[in-house]
């Protein structure tokens, strides 16, 4: 028995049988049962690229998967109703081992399963995937000589996440802009994405900003989405500084004892 629309379906054993010549028939087992299967197996509904799937939360516990098969490497992002932002699915390989969570993920080819966040979404709900074609899925990494350089990053699609590692060979007063407008402030943190030296939190940076920094490799983001096709060219000036003093010069004042 099908269910509305959303195929829902219930699963029912009768019993036909006569008794004092009346015709009778009872129900022996009866249960509902979810297109979008629970469990992580061969049985769980197979999704293909580009399609367009209709189905329904059925009860406020409801648990959906899909599977889908990834015959290219690159970035896929899910849509729920359309929608790709703040849901939560869960993607796992073949074996049922966890990966990620979110609705962007890049991708070797091979067998997916995807717990959806239906936590989040409307009864009556559809999930598509596509492939999404960008020119670098990682950080844009350059070598600062002294100075003036400059590099360009192209956002490809709405939510687009671009950054720029750069390596300064020796300590520098940077002075960082760019001459095309694009909806984020940026910052530098140090090479694992947080902060830029030990004792400080992000240094935010506007238009223009002139900073000292010390020989690495430090990281430049944007703290807000860049939204649509946009190509953004960032310029690094570069002074080198001899003969710096360090920040962590100690110094001694007889009346308010050490200064740090």
């Amino acid at each position: 028995m099908l269910v509305d629309d959303y195929k829902l379906l219930e699963i029912r054993i009768t019993s036909s049988f006569e008794f004092m010549g009346f015709p009778f028939q009872q129900v022996i087992y009866s249960n509902m049962v979810d297109e979008l299967t629970d469990t992580l197996d061969a049985s769980t509904k197979s999704l293909t690229i580009n399609s367009l799937y209709s189905t329904q939360r059925h009860h406020s516990e409801d648990i959906d998967f899909i599977q889908f098969e990834i015959t290219e490497y690159g970035l896929y992002r899910f849509y729920t109703n359309g929608l790709y932002k703040k849901l939560d699915n869960k993607l796992y390989d073949a074996s049922g081992t966890y990966l990620d969570t979110g609705n962007d993920f890049i991708l070797d080819p091979g067998i997916y399963y995807l717990k959806l966040d239906t936590d989040r979404t409307e009864y009556n709900y559809s999930i598509r995937y596509q492939q999404l074609y960008d020119d670098n899925f990682e950080s844009t990494e350059i070598l600062l000589d002294e100075g003036v350089q400059n590099l360009t990053l192209r956002f490809d699609y709405e939510g687009d996440k671009e950054s720029v590692l750069f390596t300064l060979a020796a300590e520098s007063m940077v002075t960082v802009w760019s001459n095309t407008y694009f909806s984020s402030d940026y910052y530098i943190g140090n090479a694992n994405k947080t902060i830029y030296n030990a004792a400080s939190d992000y240094l935010l940076l506007g238009p223009a900003e002139t900073f000292m920094l010390p020989a690495g490799t430090y990281f430049l983001g944007f703290h807000r989405e860049i939204t649509g096709s946009v190509a953004v060219t960032i310029n690094f000036e570069i002074e080198y500084v001899e003969n710096d003093l360090s920040g962590s010069l100690v110094l001694e004042d007889e009346n308010y004892g050490t200064l740090v």
